[in-house]
């Protein structure tokens, strides 16, 4: 957001008590909260002040990219406000007179493009998906619903409510740019030579403690190792799936809540 992008809204329709309330309650809490209404709003106020950095849909370009940033889910309410109001000192976000409420607007726009995907309307065939998950896409060979699956990969039984559909879309396109703490691949070299590689399960200043590709646990004290080659890529293949299949399985995932099974009565098809 630069200073040319910032659009400066008269103060006329607040009075001072009302603006101290509305900031008194962004300490707490976004006083619009998830209101649909207050998000369109809020998508439209971002457009006009925050796109010319950010991005129209908050994709990022000469700011950074808002929309299904992990960096942004873990912030609160009350702190995306701050940046939006202050700015941040030293760098190209500059502080912003809008109002307290039409802040929290933007504020719910942004927290809605970081949404966990069981809070997200996601499109597609759910059915498809599924099928596609536990056959030709072999996502179950590493992965997991509901006990049905491989270990090699994350278990995606509660996935929905950990992560937004654009983090599960990087996920399957880009699986390099995000490893999933405790899958990590490493080759642990000892002192005698001996060669062990796997998924790194925990580690510490003095010890680490991988899983190999045959599911056997091996613990090494970092004082009898001499290396420990840390690989940069994903086991995760790149997928070549058509944009249809793609969102297809986005829609199964998204409704992927921690339920005891992973099947999608036909009814329910979207």
């Amino acid at each position: 957001m630069t200073k040319c992008a910032i659009v400066a809204v008269a103060l006329t329709c607040l009075s001072a008590p009302s603006a101290a309330l509305q900031l008194k309650e962004m300490s707490q809490r976004n006083p619009v909260g998830k209101n649909p209404s207050a998000t369109q709003t809020g998508q439209q106020r971002f457009m006009a002040t925050c796109g010319a950095c950010h991005g129209s849909s908050a994709a990022g370009g000469r700011g950074p990219k808002l929309a299904g940033s992990r960096h942004v889910q873990d912030m609160s309410d009350k702190k995306i406000f701050d940046i939006i109001q202050n700015g941040i000192p030293g760098t190209g976000m500059p502080p912003n007179r809008l109002p307290p409420r039409q802040i929290g607007e933007i504020v719910s726009f942004i927290r809605s493009l970081n949404a966990m995907a069981d809070n997200q309307l996601v499109p597609g065939d759910s059915i498809s998906g599924q099928t596609l998950f536990f056959g030709a896409a072999e996502c179950s060979k590493c992965h997991s619903i509901a006990g049905r699956g491989g270990s090699a990969g994350p278990d995606l039984s509660d996935v929905a409510t950990r992560q937004s559909v654009e983090n599960i879309r990087q996920a399957i396109v880009a699986p390099s740019q995000f490893i999933e703490p405790g899958f990590a691949v490493v080759v642990v070299v000892t002192a005698s030579g001996q060669r062990t590689e796997g998924m790194v399960k925990n580690e510490s200043a003095y010890s680490i403690q991988i899983q190999d590709f045959d599911d056997n646990f091996h613990s090494f004290s970092k004082s009898d190792v001499s290396e420990i080659i840390r690989r940069p890529d994903s086991l995760m293949p790149t997928e070549t799936l058509s944009r249809e299949q793609l969102q297809n399985i986005l829609a199964f995932l998204s409704r992927q809540k921690g339920a005891s099974a992973p099947v999608i009565e036909q009814e329910e098809r979207r």
